[in-house]
């Protein structure tokens, strides 16, 4: 701004620029032999220097840090968003099979557990006979299906092609999951007259360590005793 007019008392001393990181500021010194020596006040503008100095730094500090902050945030989002993209299935916006294994993994490993493996019977016959995105269709009908089957915090999940899986965790093996699996097979088969499913369970009992993997792999020997069968129903591992 415009230097004010000093009294005549005054001597101009030095003029001094002070560059900080951001701004350049100009700086007149006037000495007053009433105030000392003009060695004194040269020290005293050397502190007013550096005191500028830091308040520049400091402020330039909090935009770096405001600015450190909003990518820090922006970077969490985006290892958020690519984790959901590595574990979730692009068609039915269920899981994947990581997903799934990754969920089960972060439940008690002891806790009883009860596990659909449904397999579609016919499904290559619409792939072949209406196209992909027929087949697509029926793939989201079958997803939807199966959110209306179970609790909303069973693990339902697609783990590729025309197999699905559910995790159902504190389920204890009975009547009542039987009677799910039942309403499983008959929602599915009303989906389209020319599908059914091939259903395979497996239990594991409170205390057991059984990994999600074991059970995985129990559930589908079951799945594939259905299909012997004929498709359209469900089978029990051991039992």
């Amino acid at each position: 701004g415009t230097s004010e007019p000093k009294p005549e008392s005054m001597e101009f001393y030095e003029q001094r620029q002070i560059v900080t990181a951001s701004q350049r500021w100009s700086l007149e010194v006037w000495a007053d032999p009433e105030f000392g020596s003009s060695a004194s006040l040269l020290a005293q503008t050397q502190v007013l220097a550096i005191g500028v100095a830091i308040s520049s730094a400091m402020a330039l500090a909090g935009g770096a840090w405001a600015y450190f902050r909003r990518r820090l945030a922006g970077a969490s989002f985006e290892l958020e968003y690519a984790r959901t993209l590595a574990t979730t299935d692009h068609l039915t916006g269920l899981l994947n099979r990581q997903g799934l294994i990754d969920a089960a993994r972060q439940r008690p490993r002891d806790e009883e557990a009860t596990l659909f493996f449904v397999d579609l019977d016919g499904f290559k016959s619409i792939n072949d006979e209406r196209g992909h995105e027929a087949g697509d269709a029926m793939l989201a009908g079958v997803a939807k299906a199966l959110r209306n089957s179970f609790r909303h915090g069973d693990l339902v999940s697609r783990l590729g092609g025309d197999e699905f899986v559910v995790y159902a965790a504190g389920r204890s093996f009975g009547q009542r999951t039987r009677t799910t699996a039942d309403k499983v097979v008959d929602r599915i088969g009303a989906i389209d007259p020319n599908i059914s499913c091939s259903l395979g369970i497996s239990y594991r009992p409170a205390g057991d360590q059984s990994d999600v993997q074991e059970l995985l792999r129990l559930a589908d020997e079951a799945m594939y005793q259905a299909k012997r069968g004929g498709g359209d129903r469900y089978a029990v591992n051991g039992r």
